[in-house]
């Protein structure tokens, strides 16, 4: 630079301090076609409180193509204003120096998309050594840097081929797709079948896969560990569809795999591919989790040609197909297998193995069909009602210790399968009318009615004096069931029960019992005070039929018109029965 130019450098520059803001903009101007001489007022201009100003510095500075420029043009890049910072990247994408290129990607992610656009552009202008920044822009968490990044690739073209296809092998899937996008943009067509299947599995082309066959198969086996579920259960699919047996070791690891939609996919193929060697981990998945799995799995062994030996092994494959009667004829080592089922997420099956196990009759099988007395389907637990009565004398105590400990569901439905026991459940079953827990004796009470024992007859008189309202009430039900005329004399006392629900129950168990001792208290009762015990009482004596007509006929005679009308309904119901009598 010659003396003049010197003197012209200096004079411009100091017109960077003047108080116009457009003089000192057209300073800047001028000094930018100065060269790298220029480059130190310009970096001091950058602090010009004016944005206006220090866009134009920048402008400078990249017009200067000065690689002392480079670094005060990347603190701009920080700029407050958008303009200052898009300024700075077109000016940096104009400097060849390989500096440059990380700041302009960490541009692509400036919170102003036209700061992007610039730097997108400016990366292509860049070329050749921007790619391998531009490939790792791809793995941005910012799905709009990802983006920018494959248009700034596909604008390069040719030279971004070879690092695009080395991305398609990448564990993370949108940048395997992204990159597999961007090259069908650039036109690209794989010839080796192997990187064909690496693209194939980032365009999504999986029938296309099938087309490309065994070389396919490696590719196809890193996707089994994809994290995208997706991946994993199509990849699953295809290498079925392939039939190659090079890809059984893979997917028997995927029988593992946490997703149940893989796991029934796994094992659809492994029936496809139809390997004899792979059918002992096919009958793993016999026991999964989920009932799907275990039905394909079935399935699977079925077209391998697979017959299971071990019992154990043989009774998860049955319960695979829903072999309910066959299980049974394996017997007892079925039950174990049976019981994980208890725990099934379908409430049909559930209600099946309770009932297959009741069937086995394994005393092994009484404390989880127990526990399936809380289960919340109704089904299955009156399937476990019946299977704990088939079962039979050895569930009598698993079933006393339910109505003991367990919640109010299950008390009542031990008390029902102990009902369906029967006798040899009586001797067991009296003390119980003494435990300290009102519902136990109540539901103790309730199953000795149900079974209908005489033997419990006299204990459950005792038990009418109960301090507990509903325990009165179920005694009073029970003895009504078992139909005993030595209940007749303590039940006609509760009639006078202060309680009008110990009153009806008395009433009703009466009637069950028929007996014509009972006749006249109950003529008394059609006066109660309470609708419900009249209703019980008139019922009552239409269940004693013939022995309670002339006294009901007398009460038919009476001023009162209520207890009139429930004599009136017990003889209609009395007359009804004759005429139905042959």
């Amino acid at each position: 630079m010659g003396i003049f130019d010197s003197f012209r450098l200096k004079r411009i520059a100091k017109a960077l301090g003047d108080s116009d803001a457009n003089r000192r903009a057209d300073a800047a101007d001028a000094l930018g076609s100065m060269g790298c001489a220029a480059v130190a007022p310009l970096i001091n201009a950058l602090d010009d409180y004016d944005w206006y100003v220090r866009e134009r510095v920048v402008i400078a500075l990249g017009k200067t193509g000065c690689r002392d420029a480079v670094p005060p043009l990347i603190q701009a890049l920080c700029d407050t204003n958008a303009n200052v910072r898009k300024s700075a990247v077109r000016a940096l994408g104009g400097i060849t120096d390989e500096r440059v290129i990380a700041p302009i990607i960490c541009a692509l992610e400036d919170e102003e998309n036209a700061v992007r656009e610039v730097a997108k552009r400016a990366l292509v202008k860049i070329g050749i050594p921007a790619v391998a920044r531009l490939i790792g822009a791809l793995h941005n968490g910012d799905w709009y840097v990802r983006e920018i990044a494959a248009d700034a690739l596909a604008l390069i073209g040719k030279p971004a081929v070879a690092p695009l296809a080395g991305a398609l092998i990448c564990d993370d899937w949108y940048v395997r797709e992204i990159a597999a996008n961007t090259l069908e943009k650039i036109g690209w067509i794989p010839t080796d079948p192997v990187v064909r299947s690496y693209y194939l599995i980032g365009r999504k082309g999986w029938d296309e896969l099938v087309e490309v066959g065994p070389p396919a198969v490696a590719p196809l086996a890193g996707a089994l560990k994809d994290r995208q579920v997706y991946a994993r259960e199509n990849a699953a699919r295809v290498l079925g569809r392939i039939g190659d047996r090079r890809a059984v070791p893979c997917l028997v690891q995927s029988l593992r795999d946490e997703e149940v939609s893989v796991r029934r996919m796994v094992v659809e193929s492994l029936g496809e591919i139809g390997d004899i060697q792979a059918a002992e981990h096919i009958a793993s998945a016999l026991a999964d989790d989920s009932e799907e799995v275990r039905w394909i799995a079935a399935e699977a062994l079925d077209k391998i040609g697979w017959m299971p030996k071990d019992p154990v092994v043989r009774s998860n494959y049955l319960i695979g197909r829903k072999g309910w009667d066959e299980l049974v004829e394996v017997g007892a080592p079925a039950v174990a297998p049976l019981v994980q089922s208890l725990a099934d997420s379908d409430w049909h099956i559930r209600k099946s193995v309770a009932q297959v196990l009741g069937e086995i009759r394994d005393a092994s099988a009484i404390d989880p069909l127990t526990k399936a007395l809380e289960d919340t389907s109704e089904e299955v637990r009156g399937a476990a009602v019946e299977a704990l009565g088939t079962i039979g004398e050895s569930a009598v105590s698993p079933l006393i210790r339910a109505l003991k400990v367990r919640g109010q569901q299950a008390q009542e439905n031990a008390a029902a399968a102990i009902g369906l026991i029967g006798e040899s459940a009586v001797e067991q079953l009296i003390p119980v009318l003494a435990d300290d827990n009102s519902t136990v004796r109540k539901y103790a009470a309730a199953a000795l009615g149900a079974i209908g024992d005489s033997r419990s007859v006299t204990p459950l008189i005792s038990a009418l004096l109960d301090v507990r309202k509903d325990v009165r009430e179920s005694v009073a039900r029970a003895l009504g069931d078992i139909g005993d005329d030595c209940a007749v004399a303590p039940l006609i006392l509760m009639l006078t029960d202060e309680i009008w629900s110990s009153r009806s129950c008395a009433a009703e168990a009466l009637g069950k019992i028929g007996s014509a001792k009972s006749v006249k208290p109950l003529i008394q009762t059609l006066k109660d005070d309470d609708e419900h015990v009249r209703f019980w009482a008139a019922w009552a004596l239409s269940e004693i039929g013939a022995a309670a007509e002339e006294s009901l006929v007398q009460v038919m005679k009476g001023d009162d018109w209520d207890v009139r009308e429930a004599a009136e309904d017990a003889l209609e119901k009395i007359r009804a029965k004759g005429h139905e009598m042959p």
